[in-house]
């Protein structure tokens, strides 16, 4: 009898382990790529997850839009200032690159599309308190005592080429020190960077000018403007 008892577990062990084999072998060899399937199937997307989930074609076609928009803008503007430039060399005025200037303007005016272009004013240009012209309010980037955002008086013009002459004109001011050393300046970067100190209160402004430069190619009107 303890034979027995000893023989029959032997048996059924091995007769069960031969007929399961198959079946683990199986499940080892395509059980990962069940295990996908089944959790791809069965799993339901909420909408908050959904709305995770990036639309690269949509974007793609909003970046195409605004680069198309910017490139339309600087080729309408490019000659306005080249212009200026030159009429304000005629003057004896030192002058600035231009691909400076327009980035200025693309950044400074949104492409044009800013309220503050709608006056012609395309580079942030504010009213001093002799300025004796028409001005438009709007705010900017100055605070009261509350840390409360002001409107700040901005110089309008009737046109983009007077904004343009006007520009050159207040950065030839020998008062401010950051305008004159810019003007002195060998390469728009360094140009722009000495100018932002004065021109501008975002300590990111000459590097957003600079990537304007280079990805729009303007430092090539440079060279046509020596």
């Amino acid at each position: 009898m303890s034979l027995l008892k000893i023989v029959i577990p032997g048996f059924l062990i091995g007769l069960f382990a031969t007929l399961i084999t198959p079946i683990v072998e199986v499940n080892f060899a395509f059980g990962k790529n069940t295990y996908s399937k089944q959790t791809t199937s069965s799993r339901q997307l909420s909408e908050k997850d959904l709305k995770k989930i990036p639309k690269p074609k949509k974007y793609n076609k909003t970046q195409n839009k605004k680069n198309q928009a910017r490139e339309q803008y600087i080729e309408k503007i490019t000659p306005i200032v080249l212009q200026e430039i030159k009429e304000a060399k005629e003057k004896g005025l030192k002058t600035p690159f231009p691909s400076v200037v327009i980035a200025q303007m693309t950044l400074e005016s949104q492409n044009g599309k800013s309220d503050l272009a709608k006056h012609n004013n395309h580079l942030g240009l504010k009213a001093s308190k002799k300025y004796k012209g028409k001005t438009a309010k709007y705010y900017d980037d100055e605070y009261d005592k509350n840390k409360r955002k002001i409107k700040s008086n901005f110089m309008t013009f009737n046109s983009v080429d007077d904004c343009v002459a006007s520009y050159i004109e207040r950065i030839n001011s020998k008062k401010i020190t950051a305008y004159k050393h810019a003007l002195e300046k060998a390469t728009p970067e360094a140009q722009i960077k000495t100018m932002a100190k004065k021109y501008a209160t975002n300590p990111n402004y000459a590097i957003a000018i600079i990537a304007l430069i280079n990805k729009h190619d303007l430092n090539k009107l440079n060279e046509e403007n020596i």
